[in-house]
């Protein structure tokens, strides 16, 4: 209904882009903050430590999604934050639902 929508000025943001999604919570500290925005792209992948946007089918988090460091190895992802207050999490690659890239952080003035 457009309630959640909020401009934001992504005009530093990569042709690929294709929406944006504002953080909440701490884990990716201090690299990026609580009310952030980060910029994802559907069509490009992502590589071994790359930051993505993350869908988990039964993860433990409070949100649908998890902005992470994405690390993929044999059967399983690892999923890192940048704030070493929280520990690595692992799943299968069976439970991963999406993995998008993001390509571009926007900064809350």
């Amino acid at each position: 209904d457009g309630d959640d929508c909020e401009p934001i000025d992504a005009s530093a943001a990569p042709e690929e882009a294709d929406f944006a999604v504002r953080i909440a919570g701490d884990s990716m500290e201090p690299e990026i903050m609580n009310g952030d925005y980060v910029v994802v792209a559907h069509n490009v992948e992502p590589t071994q430590g790359s930051l993505a946007l993350v869908s988990i089918e039964g993860a433990s988090w409070d949100y649908e999604y998890a902005i992470k460091l994405v690390y993929f190895c044999d059967d399983e992802i690892e999923l890192h934050s940048y704030n070493e207050k929280y520990d690595t999490m692992t799943y299968p690659l069976s439970a991963v639902r999406s993995v998008e890239k993001i390509v571009h952080v926007i900064h809350k003035s």
